[in-house]
C-alpha cells in the first residue's frame, strides 16, 4: 500500500511515513499533505531524538493530492485490516519505517531502493548547454 501511494502520488518519503488517515477523504479521493518526518543529529534535536514530525510544508501552504477511487479503497481496506484510527500513523511496524518500505517494495514485486547518483552532461554532475 505504501509503495502505490508513493508511485501515484509522487509523495517524499517523510510525508508518507507521517501520513494520518484524518489526512485523507476517502470520499473525495483527496490527499492533504500536512507534515513530514525529518531526521536531525541528536545534537540539532530539541527532544535529543532523531526523527521528528514537523509541520510542513515550509512555504506554508498544505498539498492536496488526488488519488484513484482504487487507492481509496485499498486504504480503507488497509485503515481496517490494521485497525488504523483516525490519529495514529497510517503505516507503521513494529520493526520500524524502514521495514514498511521493504515490505511493501517485496509486495509489489520490487527489489530495495538504491540511490546511483548519475552525473547529468560532465563527469562533474553539471549540465552541459
Amino acid at each position: 500500500m505504501l509503495g502505490l501511494l508513493a508511485i501515484e502520488t509522487g509523495m517524499r518519503w517523510g510525508e508518507l511515513v507521517a501520513l494520518r488517515p484524518v489526512d485523507i477523504d476517502l470520499k473525495s479521493g483527496i490527499v492533504t499533505v500536512r507534515r513530514t518526518l525529518v531526521e536531525v543529529a541528536r545534537k540539532n534535536s530539541p527532544t535529543g531524538q532523531r526523527v521528528l514530525v514537523k509541520d510542513y510544508p515550509k512555504d506554508d501552504e498544505q498539498r492536496l493530492i488526488s488519488i484513484e477511487r482504487a487507492t481509496c479503497q485499498q486504504l480503507r481496506e488497509h485503515m481496517m485490516e490494521y485497525a488504523v484510527r483516525d490519529i495514529d500513523l497510517l503505516f507503521t511496524s513494529t520493526a520500524g519505517m524502514a521495514s514498511t518500505l521493504k515490505v511493501s517494495l517485496r509486495a509489489a514485486g520490487l527489489s530495495s531502493p538504491r540511490y546511483v547518483p548519475r552525473p547529468v552532461g560532465g563527469s562533474d554532475g553539471r549540465r552541459r548547454s
